[in-house]
């Protein structure tokens, strides 16, 4: 039941690698696409080099993260995407 829950939330927390800083407004701009608001947002340099986001977000409309996660990881510049 939680996992259920937490599928359909509108609240989650992202962690993303992208391959170079400059790839950050590409997330951005699919984050915005898909209707997703976020606060809290971390940037640092992992040990093999990429850039890593942390964000906590907020989706408009409900039951819609699977689509979000399959479009953020379609980006050419994603090396890595989690969402809990």
């Amino acid at each position: 039941m939680d996992a259920y829950l937490t599928s359909i939330s509108r609240g989650f927390d992202l962690y993303a690698e992208v391959v170079d800083y400059e790839d950050l407004p590409k997330l951005f701009d699919a984050l915005h696409a898909h209707g997703v608001s976020f606060s809290g947002l971390t940037v640092s340099k992992s040990p093999v080099g990429s850039t890593v986001v942390q964000l906590s977000a907020t989706m408009q409309r409900l039951g819609e993260k699977k689509e979000l996660a399959e479009s953020l990881r379609a980006l050419d510049c994603v090396r890595y995407l989690e969402m809990f």
